[in-house]
């Protein structure tokens, strides 16, 4: 079964839908750069709402082994997202969690070496994160990894099936592909977690 990743929670509202329609993971962005970005505070008070049997995914961006231990202890983390330009050694630094290294593709070259990283999972995603801009999943059709593949980058519920299709990936990672004007929408989580579990039933 493809795991399901929705990425970029800010309230409650979107707490609630992730609840009710039950994805494997669900991302906390602590990168400073991103409008979704959390004080490790508010993220915790986010946790406190979150079903126990969906996993946290902290994504962080350059930051430090402090800080991101800070945050693991007060979330409660269960994987760490590095999406930065933290080296292979840093990545392996850490205990007790996964973690996910993440790689933005803009072609062919950027798939090179990818066994090459200490990591539980590769976040493959476009070459701007968050943006909603998918990579030519295609570049994928003749990489063999040892590990797992997590595909991120303009995934909508319209999309991804057809994305699962082509690049076979471990699990799927989506945030403004279920968004409306800035904010999550809970149908288009609804559906998007439909479509995915939707193809499992059809096999």
């Amino acid at each position: 079964m493809v795991k399901i990743k929705i990425c970029g929670l800010t309230g409650e509202r979107d707490t609630t839908a992730v609840n009710l329609y039950k994805p494997d993971y669900v991302g906390l962005i602590f990168a400073p750069d991103s409008r979704r970005c959390l004080t490790i505070k508010r993220a915790a008070e986010i946790c406190d709402m979150l079903n126990s049997g969906i996993k946290r995914v902290g994504v962080f961006a350059d930051q430090s082994m402090g800080f991101i231990n800070e945050a693991i202890q007060s979330c409660k983390l269960d994987v760490v997202q590095l999406h930065g330009s933290e080296a292979p050694n840093f990545c392996s630094k850490f205990t007790g969690v996964e973690v996910w290294k993440a790689i933005r593709v803009r072609g062919r070259n950027d798939l090179k070496g990818l066994d090459a990283w200490p990591v539980d999972a590769l976040l493959l995603d476009g070459s701007m994160p968050g943006s909603g801009h998918a990579f030519d999943w295609n570049l994928l059709h003749d990489i063999r990894v040892k590990g797992r593949i997590i595909l991120a980058g303009g995934l909508n519920p319209y999309n991804v099936k057809m994305a699962i299709t082509t690049a076979r990936p471990y699990g799927v990672d989506v945030s403004s592909g279920v968004e409306i004007d800035g904010c999550k929408d809970a149908d288009k989580i609804r559906e998007f977690i439909e479509t995915v579990r939707g193809m499992e039933d059809n096999e």
